[in-house]
């Protein structure tokens, strides 16, 4: 897996490449975990390049998305393939708990 991060204006994006199971989870929550104590509370996360997640790749976003929230902050995802996108909806993740955009333009107009 490879996760890469990018600022838009105060916004932190970060992209996913590969599968985020129980082997990167740690990777990925060390990475977003970072940026929030950097005192970034503005996310998305570009789903693009994920090819597989895990029950523990889900799990990986929750605690984070929890601790953004209670900050006053936002995270969402981003051009999930429709496989990644099955999953979230049957994990009752799919714009419930994470918001989830069309597109990047749209996920930075949100967060505007």
């Amino acid at each position: 897996m490879e996760i890469l991060t990018s600022k838009k204006n105060d916004i932190t994006i970060i992209a996913i490449n590969g599968s985020l199971d129980s082997s990167t989870a740690r990777d990925f929550a060390s990475v977003i975990e970072q940026c929030i104590t950097n005192g970034e509370l503005r996310f998305i996360i570009d789903a693009s390049g994920l090819k597989f997640i895990s029950s523990a790749g889900l799990s990986s976003f929750v605690a984070p998305a929890k601790k953004i929230q209670a900050q006053g902050g936002k995270l969402l995802f981003v051009a999930m393939n429709e496989r990644i996108e099955r999953i979230f909806k049957m994990a009752g993740f799919y714009n419930t708990i994470f918001r989830v955009c069309d597109s990047e333009e749209t996920a930075l107009k949100e967060l505007g």
